[in-house]
């Protein structure tokens, strides 16, 4: 049995955050607009923490009053790398990324330092610092950082659902052009710099002395992508039997 459930009053563990808890069956925004505390069918021993979207300080402060007597899982953002770069606004570029050497670079496009990338991402995670430093201080266990889905492979796939979410209408509308036409990034390097990402986030929780639960094997493909049955009909999002298997490594992160 997990330590957490061995506790002479054991809580359920809150899964919080932005978009990605959806995939656990709590919605990414409450309908009301208010903070809600929502019950995660068939798992007693998890309950979620909805709210207003984009998430305010509120919510936030809530959480941290949650944490004073449950363990928390929390997935930060994590589209960082769509939204900044699935339809990109500049010529093709490539990166060499240190934790996937394999992936090679296409010598064809514009190289960049990974470090470059990194620091694109880095002001996003600034608040991912700050929140589990707070939560660390007053939860009855280190909180757990909790990966993100990979990026999706299949790129005409995915063109097809990109019009169910409005940010990447706006985006091509920016651009110039229409969903139907916009230039989409290589699968590749979206998959790098999913990795990028998870990397930082990884290090945050290192420094933070807390767990990082990282996106088990069984659920992405050999080349690292999101396993089709796992996809929910957007471009970014994982489905609820993704969300199940993702809380048994959650409770092997909690002992």
């Amino acid at each position: 049995m997990p330590l957490w459930k061995r506790r002479a009053d054991p809580q359920p563990v809150v899964i919080a955050g932005n978009s990605h808890i959806s995939s656990f069956g709590v919605p990414a925004k409450a309908a009301s607009g208010a903070i809600e505390r929502v019950p995660i069918e068939g798992e007693p021993g998890f309950i979620g923490l909805t709210g207003p979207s984009p998430r305010q300080r509120s919510y936030w402060d809530e959480l941290i009053r949650m944490a004073r007597r449950q363990p928390v899982a929390l997935l930060w953002a994590g589209n960082q790398h769509n939204a900044r770069f699935m339809l990109p606004p500049g010529p093709p570029f490539d990166f060499f990324c240190s934790a996937r050497p394999d992936l090679g670079v296409d010598p064809a496009v514009r190289l960049l330092p990974e470090s470059a990338l990194r620091a694109v991402f880095q002001p996003s995670l600034e608040g991912l610092t700050w929140l589990v430093g707070e939560l660390a201080k007053v939860s009855p266990l280190p909180p757990v950082i909790v990966g993100t889905p990979p990026p999706k492979q299949d790129n005409e796939a995915i063109r097809a659902m990109l019009a169910r979410e409005q940010a990447f209408v706006d985006i091509a509308r920016q651009l110039g052009t229409d969903l139907a036409s916009v230039r989409m990034s290589a699968p590749t390097l979206r998959l790098k710099l999913w990795c990028v990402l998870q990397q930082q986030m990884a290090q945050v929780a290192l420094e933070k002395n807390v767990p990082f639960c990282a996106v088990p094997d069984e659920l992405v493909t050999p080349e690292g992508f999101l396993r089709p049955e796992f996809w929910v009909r957007d471009a970014t999002h994982a489905n609820l039997k993704y969300g199940r298997i993702m809380l048994r490594a959650i409770e092997r992160h909690l002992g």
